[in-house]
């Protein structure tokens, strides 16, 4: 598509080929599905329709837990 990964949120074509590809999906009878970076991303996602959602990664996850434990020792 040529958009900048980084910048996909806001851009409308990407928000287009998202509401597509849960359009196609149902037609077919298949579930919609995508990767997301967050839980908060997911619920967008799945309010957009989406079935199949991952709601963040390893790495992300275990930097919040980390952070959590410093701000818990007041060291963050």
């Amino acid at each position: 598509m040529g958009i900048d990964p980084r910048k996909a949120a806001d851009d409308q074509r990407h928000a287009e080929a998202l509401a597509e590809i849960v359009r196609a999906c149902k037609a077919v009878g298949k579930i919609p599905g995508i990767a997301t970076a967050s839980p908060e991303e997911a619920r967008v996602r799945a309010e957009q329709g989406f079935q199949f959602i991952t709601a963040g990664g390893d790495a992300g996850f275990m930097m919040a837990g980390a952070m959590a434990g410093l701000k818990t020792l007041g060291l963050a």
